[in-house]
């Protein structure tokens, strides 16, 4: 990677905008790798590999799926996604029933 930031001619900021990186996490690993005596101390063992990182897909449950609350012998099913303010409320107003 610091060879190809080399090659780039780019700022620091815009060639971790263009290969998604954080910009300090690759700024202190550029100031390791210049100074290899204190960096070697520090990260023994530490290499670098090139990863690539590909988009995946969102896994979504299936739509059927439901989640449970239960409480004082009362239980609540409702669809994996439901609002959580909205299930907190219902929670809260139920419970001071009970």
């Amino acid at each position: 990677m610091a060879a190809a930031f080399a090659r780039s001619k780019q700022t620091a900021a815009a060639f971790c905008v263009s290969h998604d990186l954080k910009e300090s996490t690759f700024s202190w690993w550029r100031s390791q790798l210049r100074h290899p005596d204190v960096s070697r101390r520090k990260t023994a063992g530490v290499r670098l590999v090139a990863v690539d990182v590909a988009k995946r897909e969102v896994l979504r449950p299936p739509s059927d799926a439901r989640v449970e609350v239960a409480f004082a012998g009362l239980a609540v099913r409702v669809e994996v996604g439901t609002d959580t303010e909205y299930l907190a409320a219902l929670v809260a107003d139920l419970r001071s029933r009970c």
